[in-house]
């Protein structure tokens, strides 16, 4: 038990920049989700009280170009979850499989005896 304890903080701490890293651009990424609501609130409170079409167009340019960074720390997020995930494998990979091929052969090999 010592020893799976190890290897998980082992883990965590190998991956610990990239942990840190999903987390901001969460954060980021959260804020961001906020763009429309207060677009439509903006132009419920602003562009259809004045009709002013230059308040209409800043708002618009503003909330594209908010949606555009989201989408681009969402790629960016899930190239560092793929790094992440590619850097466990490397590093649980192989002793897991050797692990559940030897309980594989232990649960049939009990199978076999009682049946």
């Amino acid at each position: 038990m010592s020893q799976q304890l190890n290897s998980v903080r082992a883990l965590l701490r190998a991956c610990r920049p990239e942990l840190v890293t999903v987390g901001i651009i969460t954060f980021f990424i959260n804020m961001l989700m906020l763009t429309l609501p207060l677009y439509t609130l903006q132009m419920f409170s602003r562009v259809f009280a004045s009709g002013s079409m230059s308040t209409l167009m800043l708002l618009t340019v503003i909330a594209a170009f908010a949606m555009i960074v989201m989408g681009v720390l969402y790629f960016v997020r899930s190239r560092v979850t793929n790094e992440m995930s590619n850097k466990i494998d490397a590093m649980l990979g192989e002793s897991l499989l050797r692990l559940s091929i030897k309980n594989g052969l232990l649960n049939n090999a009990s199978r076999d005896a009682q049946g």
